[in-house]
């Protein structure tokens, strides 16, 4: 057996698998949820009407329109 076709087929496998590697690594990096520690605090203008002691508080983030026109889009035509 040649040695050199078989190292260069040998080193472009490892190219290849440090590539993928290497991606994979950036992808679950960009998708981490340790990108989130960047990002200041807000705290939404919903949360002023829950008080401080509350076990649990869900906060929606849309427009105040948008549940009464999702309402009126799906009320029958009679009742809008």
């Amino acid at each position: 057996m040649k040695a050199r076709p078989f190292l260069a087929v040998l080193l472009a496998l490892v190219l290849v698998v440090f590539g993928l590697g290497l991606g994979g690594w950036w992808l679950v990096w960009q998708r981490s949820a340790l990108r989130l520690q960047r990002l200041p605090l807000v705290v939404p203008r919903a949360a002023r009407f829950v008080p401080r002691e509350a076990p649990l508080s869900f906060h929606l983030f849309s427009d105040g329109d948008q549940p009464l026109d999702y309402a009126r889009a799906v009320a029958p035509p009679r009742q809008r």
